[in-house]
């Protein structure tokens, strides 16, 4: 899921944790999963961390995942 946790109250967001019951982070750190593939289907924002902001996403779960393999999805519609 490419929002863990909607830390930022952007509105209307569903979150892997809070929504889909999915404890990535946990995974990762209990070394459960050797990488994880967060669906980040968005785009780049004008703003940082703007509503769905593909880099504030991606630096979130690159900050958080240590020791682990992170290939972020990409969308070729958002390309």
């Amino acid at each position: 899921w490419g929002v863990y946790r909607n830390t930022w109250g952007w509105s209307n967001v569903a979150a892997g944790f809070d929504t889909r019951f999915q404890d990535s982070r946990g995974w990762v750190d209990e070394r459960i999963i050797d990488a994880i593939a967060p669906m980040i289907y968005w785009t780049i924002k004008s703003t940082y961390a703007d509503r769905l902001d593909f880099a504030a996403l991606t630096d979130e779960f690159a900050a958080t995942v240590v020791d682990r393999h992170l290939y972020v999805g990409l969308s070729l519609e958002a390309s």
